[in-house]
C-alpha cells in the first residue's frame, strides 16, 4: 500500500465510524475543561493540568490505535472497547510520553534557568506542538525555540512506534520506546513523507476555516481591532459554538492522523523489511 494510499483508507475509516470521534473528543474535552478550571498561574494548577494532559493524550491515543487496528482487521468496534483498552494501556502510554518529553525540559532550562517553564511553556507540555498551530511556529525555527521544535519533533516521531508497538506487539515501555527509536531510522524517509502531507492537510484545513468560519465569527463577537473579548467566548452562544467547533475539529484530525500512522505501522510490520514503502 502506498503512502496516499494509507490516507485514503484513513480517511474512510474517520468517516464510517464516529465511535472514534467520541473517544478522540472526550479526550480533547477533558484535556480542555482541566485548562479552563485550573486556568491560574500557580505551581499547582500547572501540575495539574500537565498530569490531565499526560493521561487524556495516552488514554485516548492508546484507545484509537487498538480500535483503528481492530477497524482495519474488519473487526467492529464501539466506544465501551475503546474506553477499556484506553484505560488499561494508559500508564505505560504516560510512560513513554513522560520519558519523551525529559529532553525538552532539559534544553528549556538549560535557556530559561526556571524550573517553571518547564510547566508554563505550551512547547513544554505533552501535545503541546500540535499541527493545527504550525504556522504560528513558522518563524520560530532559528535559536532555541528551534532546537526544542527538532527535539519534539523526533521525539514525537519515536512515540509513535513505540506507543504503537506496546498496543500492537504488546511490548514493554522500554522495548517500546527501541521498537520506535529503529523505526525512525529504518523508515525515516516515510515519517518525512507522511508527516508532511499530513501538516499540509492541516494547514490548507487551518487557513480555509480561518478565512470563511473564523472571519464569520470574529465580525459577530464584540471586540476591538480584530481582536476578541476573552469573556465573549465563554458566555456568547457563538463563541461557544466556535470552540466546539474547533474541539470537534481538532478531534477528527487526531482520529485522522492517528489512522494514518497506525496503519503505516501495520504495513511497516507486515512487510517486515526496513526499506520505506512508495507510491
Amino acid at each position: 500500500m502506498g503512502r496516499t494510499q494509507l490516507l485514503k483508507q484513513s480517511f474512510w475509516i474517520l468517516l464510517r465510524h464516529p465511535a472514534l470521534w467520541v473517544i478522540s473528543l472526550a479526550g480533547i474535552v477533558v484535556g480542555f475543561v482541566a485548562s479552563a478550571v485550573f486556568l491560574d498561574a500557580s505551581a499547582a494548577s500547572a501540575m495539574i493540568r500537565m498530569i490531565v494532559a499526560f493521561l487524556t493524550i495516552a488514554f485516548t491515543s492508546g484507545a484509537l490505535i487498538s480500535m483503528i487496528d481492530s477497524l482495519a482487521n474488519e473487526h467492529p468496534v464501539t466506544v465501551n472497547d475503546g474506553i477499556r483498552v484506553g484505560l488499561r494501556h494508559m500508564t505505560q502510554l504516560a510512560l513513554i510520553d513522560l520519558t519523551l518529553i525529559i529532553p525538552t525540559w532539559i534544553i528549556l532550562y538549560a535557556v530559561t534557568g526556571e524550573v517553571a517553564t518547564l510547566f508554563t511553556s505550551e512547547l513544554g507540555q505533552p501535545g503541546g506542538l500540535l499541527a493545527i498551530n504550525a504556522v504560528a511556529y513558522i518563524g520560530s525555527f532559528l535559536g532555541a525555540v528551534g532546537l526544542v521544535i527538532l527535539v519534539i519533533l523526533i521525539t514525537g516521531v519515536i512515540g509513535i512506534g513505540a506507543k504503537r508497538a506496546v498496543m500492537l506487539e504488546d511490548q514493554s515501555v522500554l522495548a517500546a520506546l527501541q521498537r520506535g527509536w529503529q523505526l525512525l531510522r529504518t523508515h525515516l524517509i516515510d515519517y518525512v513523507v507522511i508527516g508532511t502531507m499530513l501538516l499540509g492537510l492541516v494547514i490548507v484545513l487551518g487557513f480555509l476555516f480561518a478565512a470563511t468560519i473564523g472571519q464569520i465569527v470574529t465580525s459577530m463577537l464584540p471586540g476591538q481591532g480584530g481582536t476578541i473579548e476573552p469573556a465573549a467566548m465563554y458566555t456568547n452562544p457563538i463563541g461557544i459554538a466556535w470552540i466546539v467547533f474547533n474541539l470537534l475539529l481538532s478531534a477528527l484530525i487526531e482520529v485522522f492522523a492517528s489512522g494514518v500512522w497506525t496503519l503505516a505501522y501495520r504495513q511497516w510490520r507486515a512487510d517486515n523489511v526496513i526499506t520505506p514503502s512508495s507510491d
